[in-house]
């Protein structure tokens, strides 16, 4: 029966929503699926978990384009490794965008278990921790 209930669990449908301005596709196992943005669609937990650590990806890349746009009017330097730890590693910033796509701490800690490279935490996770609360304070699910 365990071999049941944990192949039941991969089949669960989970919510994911696109809180960016621009709608989102990606393919997973050949299929294309779309997100509108504000919308929030129901997915098997396998894809559900792969748009959302590629939707985050895209929302940390746009972030690093601005900061690096930023840091160039400046004519100040952009630090060259910032773009590989936002992208590869388990960080504040990856789980804040994983968290405001799936809304649960949960979802976001079995993505990162799952799709982020795991050497380690970069950041402090009380920067994290301090996110998810604020959001729960304004009535977001935690």
């Amino acid at each position: 029966m365990a071999a049941l209930s944990t192949h039941m669990s991969e089949l669960e449908a989970v919510s994911i929503t696109n809180p960016t301005e621009k709608d989102f596709s990606h393919k997973f196992n050949g299929e294309e699926y779309s997100v509108k943005s504000g919308e929030t669609v129901h997915l098997g937990k396998f894809a559900a978990y792969h748009l959302a650590r590629h939707l985050s990806s895209k929302m940390i890349q746009e972030e690093l384009a601005e900061l690096k746009a930023k840091a160039e009017k400046k004519k100040e330097k952009f630090p060259d490794t910032l773009e590989g730890q936002r992208l590869v590693y388990d960080n504040p910033e990856r789980r804040k965008k994983l968290y405001l796509i799936l809304k649960d701490k949960i979802a976001v800690q079995e993505v990162v278990k799952n799709y982020v490279r795991k050497d380690g935490f970069i950041g402090q996770m009380s920067e994290y921790e301090e996110f998810v609360s604020s959001l729960s304070a304004q009535g977001a699910t935690a």
